[in-house]
């Protein structure tokens, strides 16, 4: 009674938000109304003059109820409203020290028919300090403060879900959506809006979607590629699985239940990424195995064809056959232990490392001359120093890693380029680099080259063949010794690789 003799009205009434249903629904503080017209008197959360006071949070008069078409003023002034003031109920949020820290609208209040003269500022203000009183009463009952932290913990998992969610009201008007949604420009003030306003130009497939939801109360899905937006502001294109279903609420007779519609938003690009990587890794793992077999078998059957005729080779072409032969089984040895290594690290299974200490300076130049075996075509530099300690580590392992990056050096040179191979010891650790004088790597690739199955895509880099296997198992073997491993490079004026790994082991470092 106090706000209805504070205003002068006939008449207060209260609405809170619902907000899981989407509405505002009416309670009588002062028995006015009766229990059946109470039952009527509802609204939606972003529709009518309850509405829109309740998403903007501005008070607003209407001065000739009867002249209102909005759907909550047309049922106030079936009940006997001849003018309305309406403003929000808004609960602070206070810390310690009594500051605001945070502000909800819980709901509206409605005083209605003035006694006297017209509804003012001075009225607005009066029932604005009044809405402030209820709003503290509605927190502190006993119910209340639990359902809201339920709400709001509701909220706070829809905004962290990595999936975007959008959920639409039987009348077609948003009002949920989480920050994964901004993907496609969706924002928090398009909330209240009807989705045939918000889905436009680029996400006008989404509006026809929702309307055979509507339609027939039907899930729909699709997979399609967008042009969202990334945090930079900046268009990127992206594969979404699209997924609409009806949202039901069977103890309704609303609509025969039907509440609505969520949109949910799964970003599937990565997904497609590693299925296309994967595919063109098959493709290149059978390419790169085939070629090696061909050459091995090849010559095979010229040297028996040969044996069998009486007619064997002399010392030099069989020497320098064998030697192909040699080649070509050492690379496929060595990419079999690529995709071996790879396939452990797929299944989540560790790699045991066999660390001993031995001559680190006589294994590296074993591996460039295994190399130079293979490509005799380059030249080799190879800087170590003679005072070099034993290092303890994977022999085995290390020598897979700088063999892989000096097979990458020469792949990407010009013929008859040199490859270096430095060695520095840097305090407890020592330091591999290889360089080379290749075309380099794209400025844009450099922080991705570590990763599994990553390939360069640039002009110089077409019809270099790769599996895109050796840099990922480069570095997992590497960070398996508590090292590092890096790249610099200039596009089109070569690159350096280089790996640091403690002295005295793994347990050293850590």
């Amino acid at each position: 009674m106090r706000a209805a003799n504070l205003t002068q009205v006939d008449k207060v009434l209260l609405m809170l938000a619902q907000r899981s249903e989407g509405r505002l629904v009416a309670i009588d503080p002062c028995g006015e109304f009766s229990r059946s017209d109470l039952r009527t008197i509802q609204a939606p959360l972003w529709q009518g003059v309850s509405g829109e006071v309740f998403r903007t949070g501005r008070p607003q008069i209407v001065r000739d109820a009867s002249d209102d078409t909005r759907e909550d003023v047309a049922m106030l002034h079936s009940l006997g409203a001849r003018n309305l003031l309406t403003v929000p109920i808004i609960y602070r949020y206070r810390d310690s020290d009594g500051d605001v820290v945070k502000e909800t609208t819980v709901g509206v209040l409605h005083a209605l028919n003035k006694r006297q003269g017209e509804f003012d500022a001075h009225d607005q203000q009066i029932l604005l300090i009044l809405g402030g009183q209820a709003s503290q009463l509605i927190a502190h009952t006993e119910l209340y403060p639990i359902a809201h932290e339920f709400e709001r913990t509701i909220s706070d998992t829809i905004q962290s879900m990595s999936i975007g969610m959008l959920a639409i009201s039987a009348e077609g008007m948003l009002f949920e959506a989480n920050r994964e949604m901004q993907r496609l420009g969706i924002r928090r003030e398009d909330i209240g809006k009807h989705y045939q306003e918000v889905f436009k130009k680029g996400t006008s497939f989404l509006a026809q979607l929702v309307e055979q939801v509507f339609r027939y109360k039907e899930s729909r899905g699709t997979e399609i590629p967008i042009e969202t937006t990334n945090e930079e502001g900046k268009g990127e294109p992206r594969i979404y699985r699209i997924q609409i279903d009806p949202i039901l609420n069977h103890a309704s007779q609303r609509n025969n239940g039907f509440a609505g519609a969520v949109v949910i938003l799964q970003d599937l690009t990565a997904v497609r990424e590693e299925e296309q990587m994967q595919n063109s890794f098959v493709s290149v793992i059978s390419h790169d195995l085939r070629t090696p077999l061909t050459a091995i078998q090849g010559f095979v059957d010229t040297m028996l064809m040969a044996i069998n005729d009486g007619m064997p080779f002399d010392e030099d072409t069989t020497k320098e056959f064998l030697t192909i032969i040699n080649h070509n089984s050492h690379r496929m040895l060595r990419l079999v232990n690529d995709i071996l290594v790879l396939a452990r690290l797929s299944k989540g299974m560790s790699l045991e490392l066999s660390l001993r200490p031995y001559d680190f300076k006589a294994s590296i130049d074993m591996v460039v001359e295994s190399q130079r075996s293979f490509t005799p075509q380059f030249q080799f530099e190879v800087e170590v120093p003679e005072d070099l300690p034993e290092v303890v580590a994977d022999q085995e392992r290390i020598e897979q890693v700088v063999s892989n990056l000096l097979s990458n050096a020469t792949k990407y040179s010009p013929q008859g380029g040199t490859v270096s191979v430095k060695v520095v010891r840097n305090g407890d650790e020592i330091t591999v680099s290889v360089i080379d004088q290749g075309i380099g790597i794209p400025k844009d690739a450099l922080n991705k080259m570590f990763g599994r199955l990553f390939r360069v895509e640039s002009e110089k880099h077409k019809g270099i063949k790769g599996t895109g296997l050796g840099l990922y198992l480069c570095k997992t073997l590497i960070e398996l010794h508590n090292g590092t491993i890096g790249v610099k490079s200039e596009y089109g004026h070569g690159s350096t690789f280089y790996f640091t790994i403690p002295i005295q082991g793994p347990q050293a470092s850590s």
